[in-house]
């Protein structure tokens, strides 16, 4: 299994970053999971190599041992995106080898895809004492114990944790706010003009906004105006780069 060659048929990818890693015991995965989530049954499709494959309805994981340490230029890429670079630096340096987690789905929402997958990483990061954890699609690392406990959190009230799939990026020279990961959702990505940088408020903004186009699906057209963390937004619709993929450039509309 490889999450970036296969990617035309996995819909979500993962890298587990693991101090002391070992094969996976998908009893002990499955027992974990049930443990924690009702209402989902989770079975084993078998295992090939070091790879253990899993069904949950429509949907497919798997999940693949690799005795190595993630390669150097992805570790680098990865770091590129967060915000937490020293600390994070620094944890994946206690990384010695690491799982590939990919998902895909026969039908039935990107979002149950995404939630599902989140409980299953959930329980293979507390049954392996993993260090941290990767989603692909945002370009977003999570330390181990903060991606459980974010899931736990929000999952547990039926509130989906987007903040482990979109990352927020700033763009200083740009005075630029912008997201990483919509397009996951077959949505557009999100840009946020004039900022001074990531607050509270904008980072709130922004995940309820992104929930109110993944959740709901609602399209956000080119000059529509919203209501912003600072006041009112007008929305010009663009096109990202040759990839053709639909991004909404919101600018700060100046009081008369």
């Amino acid at each position: 299994m490889d999450t970036h060659t296969q990617s035309n048929r996995n819909v979500f990818g993962a890298v587990i970053f693991l101090k002391d890693g070992c094969l996976l015991n998908a009893e002990d995965l499955l027992s974990d999971f049930h443990r924690r989530w009702e209402g989902i049954v989770l079975v084993s499709e078998g295992e090939k190599a070091n790879c253990l494959y899993f069904r949950g309805g429509d949907f497919h994981f798997a999940i693949e041992f690799r005795d190595w340490p993630v390669p150097r230029r992805i570790v680098r890429g990865i770091l590129d995106h967060t915000l937490h670079r020293s600390r994070d630096e620094k944890l994946l340096e206690e990384h010695n080898n690491h799982f590939g987690a990919v998902a895909s789905r026969d039908r039935g929402r990107l979002l149950d895809l995404a939630c599902v997958f989140t409980k299953l990483i959930v329980s293979v990061l507390s049954v392996t004492g993993a260090l941290a954890i990767c989603w692909l699609q945002g370009s977003l690392l999570c330390p181990a114990q903060d991606f459980i406990e974010v899931t736990e959190s929000m999952l547990r009230i039926g509130s989906p944790p987007l903040m482990l799939w979109i990352n927020l990026e700033w763009k200083p020279k740009g005075h630029l706010v912008h997201s990483t990961g919509m397009a996951q959702f077959q949505a557009p990505e999100l840009f946020l003009a004039r900022q001074s940088g990531i607050s509270k408020e904008t980072a709130e903004y922004f995940f309820d906004l992104a929930y109110y186009i993944v959740g709901s699906g609602q399209e956000i057209l080119d000059g529509d105006t919203l209501d912003g963390p600072e006041g009112v937004l007008k929305v010009e619709s663009m096109k990202m780069g040759k990839s053709g993929k639909r991004g909404l450039f919101l600018v700060p509309v100046r009081p008369n």
